[in-house]
C-alpha cells in the first residue's frame, strides 16, 4: 500500500485587464499576488462582459498559455466580428 502525504494547496484569484482594446494575441506577463513555493498545477481564466464604454462589441476569449510560480499569460483569441478585451478573472491552484 503506497501512502501520500498531503501538502498544502494554495489557492489565489483575481481580476486583470486583457488589454481594453480588440488586438487578438498573446498578452504581457501578469504577476500572481503571492509566488507559489514550488508549482502552479493549474490556471483557469474567463472574460467578463462589463465594459460599458463599448456596448456595441463583444467579448471572445482568453485562455491560460504560460504560467510559472511567480506569473501567467493568457491568449486572446478573436472568433470574428468585433471583438473587445476588457477585464478577465482567473483562478490558480498551486503549492
Amino acid at each position: 500500500m503506497a501512502v501520500t502525504t498531503l501538502l498544502p494547496v494554495y489557492k489565489q484569484w483575481g481580476i486583470n485587464s486583457a488589454g481594453n482594446n480588440g488586438s487578438e494575441g498573446e498578452s504581457g506577463w501578469y504577476a500572481f499576488p503571492v509566488n507559489f513555493n514550488s508549482a502552479c498545477f493549474a490556471l483557469f481564466c474567463g472574460l467578463r462582459n462589463t465594459d460599458t464604454n463599448n456596448p456595441t462589441k463583444y467579448d471572445s476569449e482568453v485562455q491560460p498559455r504560460n504560467w510559472t510560480t511567480s506569473k501567467f499569460n493568457v491568449y486572446k483569441q478573436d472568433y470574428g466580428g468585433d471583438p473587445w478585451f476588457g477585464s478577465f478573472i482567473w483562478f490558480a491552484i498551486g503549492r
